[in-house]
């Protein structure tokens, strides 16, 4: 039976690997953080480790600064293959393998093994997770480092103070470890792993560290697990060790950061004020049903409602909505799926805790645990998410992604005991119905943008929002284009233009991956024998006027490309004898800047951002 288990445990992963890899290095998405990325590990490759920030990326709309601990392993990728897209990206592939096993440990802490191989075979092929993969991002891994932390602290929570027990081996490796582990027991060993992977997911999302620090304190104050003192220390020690950086940069900027989080999670708490809390309420439990009802089924089964002025009430969103018949199916559907999930849980957990209390054996603690983790879990980001309810995105439900799951999970154990004769027949047609439907999804969302070179190709996301996307395959595409050009004309420089969403990524590429002489296009500041390239997203370019305004005084096009979602156009300047030549731009290396990061009478995007070289400046 053991063995049974583990080789279906070997096909799902098989399964999730399969999507997770299909056509891989040719469908990953390069944008504008991408690219951002992308340069800064560039930077930390060419000028050594000393460029390392000290700070991550930026919270969205906001001069706070989360960890740098998001940009290590894209670093040490791309010094192991080399930079490119396909490295920067390789970490998130691994991450989200490794969530795959990992969840299914972590669902074993409750549920039967038939249950959790259902659950992690649908969470395997579920697109949702599936779309995370093909892009590096700072959100993407916290699924796998909360599944890590979360299991940890579980496992932390029932542990014993004894000995840990080691397989006996003469091999070198084996001898190695247990040199190092023969001192530790079970509770100071699993400490170890909950600390890292706690500290490094609140790192890559501001939800993630607001809300899990929130979660632990709750877990720990209601179980009433003891932590001693030497664990409460090893905790700690692992934590400020992640967070030695942003400690270091606080120091060399006086707080800065710190204060620009306070300031940003005032200004969230404050945003939409007008709105009002029945409409927001609403929001908030429509978004968490809509979001988990994608996850499970890989589908729009419910879509976002058509939205009113922040100042409108729930009245006039529920007025605008229901003259629509297919936006009225929605409201409906949402709050039907809302009311199912709440009443299993409800129905599962008064069930529960009626048997815990006539057995108080270790398994029932251990499990009991379990569900008032996944509670306190689902109920800490319910009121998190509250003042953001009118403006949510589905990277915010990364930290919540294994809920709807275990929610799931809870309606199958009631389905089965209110119909003990066919309740386990009827839930295997159905899982395998979903776990079908799930995969076939994704693999059409995989087939869709593979084929992004066809004409007319749909840039619908299904979850994802679209951001007209643009594929690694794309890129080379356009890039050697561009490239040949050049090789026809290699005494010219080389200008573009395109959308925030793609100049970075086809600045960089040019710029760093092809090593050619390109910036920019500046219409007050044009190159008598530049070769001028536009890149438009193929639906403004049919549906709109071909170039923008301030090109179009200036420019003739000269060639049309079509790539599917982007269309590159070659550009030719009009009176060209008006115009000067310019010398070769050079591209190479980055200059040191003299503007240091604690410079405060700077403007704070004046200011380098610190580095590991300023940490010397800290004993000044």
């Amino acid at each position: 039976m053991k063995n049974k288990t583990i080789i279906i445990l070997i096909a799902i992963c098989c399964v999730g690997i399969f999507l997770r890899t299909y056509n891989f290095s040719n469908n990953i998405f390069f944008e504008i953080d991408q690219a951002r990325d992308y340069r800064i590990i560039d930077k930390v490759l060419t000028n050594g480790i000393g460029e390392f920030p000290l700070v991550g990326p930026k919270a969205g709309g906001t001069f706070f600064r989360l960890g740098s601990l998001f940009y290590l392993p894209a670093l040490i990728s791309s010094k192991i293959f080399g930079l490119s897209v396909f490295s920067m990206v390789l970490p998130e592939l691994i991450f989200s393998i490794l969530t795959i096993p990992a969840f299914y440990f972590l669902l074993k802490e409750f549920f039967s093994k038939r249950i959790s191989l259902y659950l992690i075979a649908l969470f395997s092929v579920s697109l949702f997770v599936v779309e995370y993969t093909y892009f590096s991002w700072n959100p993407n891994s916290i699924p796998f480092f909360l599944v890590l932390s979360f299991y940890s602290l579980l496992r932390y929570s029932r542990a014993e103070n004894k000995k840990i027990k080691i397989i006996k081996s003469h091999n070198f490796l084996f001898l190695k470890i247990k040199n190092l582990l023969k001192n530790l027991d079970n509770k100071t060993f699993w400490i170890i792993p909950f600390a890292f992977s706690t500290a490094w997911a609140m790192q890559l999302h501001t939800v993630a560290l607001i809300g899990l620090p929130i979660i632990l304190f709750l877990y720990f104050i209601i179980t009433r697990v003891k932590i001693s003192l030497k664990h409460f220390a090893i905790f700690g020690s692992v934590s400020i060790f992640l967070f030695f950086p942003l400690i270091c940069n606080d120091i060399l900027t006086k707080g800065e950061n710190t204060q620009e989080f306070l300031k940003a999670t005032i200004r969230r708490n404050a945003s939409d004020e007008q709105a009002t809390m029945p409409k927001k309420s609403f929001m908030n439990v429509y978004n968490f049903t809509r979001f988990y009802t994608n996850i499970l089924v890989s589908k729009n089964f419910i879509s976002d409602p058509i939205r009113v002025e922040s100042s409108d009430g729930l009245n006039d969103l529920m007025t605008k909505n229901f003259s629509n018949s297919v936006l009225q199916n929605n409201i409906f559907k949402a709050i039907l799926i809302f009311i199912f999930l709440m009443i299993s849980f409800y129905f599962f957990a008064r069930n529960y805790f009626s048997k815990l209390k006539d057995n108080f054996s270790k398994i029932n603690i251990q499990k009991n645990r379990f569900v008032l983790l996944m509670l306190i879990w689902q109920v800490v980001y319910l009121f998190l998410f509250y003042p953001l309810s009118l403006d949510v995105d589905s990277r915010y439900f990364l930290v919540v992604l294994f809920v709807p799951f275990i929610l799931l999970g809870f309606a199958i154990i009631l389905f089965e005991k209110y119909f003990p004769k066919y309740g386990k027949k009827i839930i295997f047609v159905g899982m395998l119905f979903l776990i079908i439907l799930n995969f076939w999804q994704s693999f059409s969302w995989l087939k869709m943008i593979d084929n992004d070179d066809k004409k007319d190709v749909e840039i619908n996301e299904f979850i994802l929002e679209p951001y007209y996307l643009v594929t690694n395959k794309q890129w080379k595409k356009i890039t050697d284009v561009i490239e040949n050009r050049f090789d026809e004309n290699e005494f010219s420089n080389i200008y573009v233009h395109s959308s925030p969403y793609h100049i970075r990524s086809l600045l960089y590429l040019l710029q760093i991956e092809k090593e050619l002489p390109v910036t920019e296009i500046n219409v007050e500041n044009l190159d008598r024998k530049g070769l001028y390239f536009l890149l438009r997203e193929a639906d403004k370019f049919k549906n709109k006027v071909k170039l923008p305004k301030d090109l179009k005084d200036k420019f003739e096009i000269v060639e049309e490309i079509d790539f599917g979602t982007v269309i590159l156009i070659e550009l030719d300047l009009k009176n060209k004898d008006n115009f000067v030549e310019k010398n070769r731009l050079n591209n190479n290396g980055y200059e040191v800047s003299v503007n240091r990061c604690f410079m405060l009478e700077l403007g704070i995007e004046e200011r380098a951002k610190c580095s590991l070289r300023d940490l010397k400046f800290i004993f000044k």
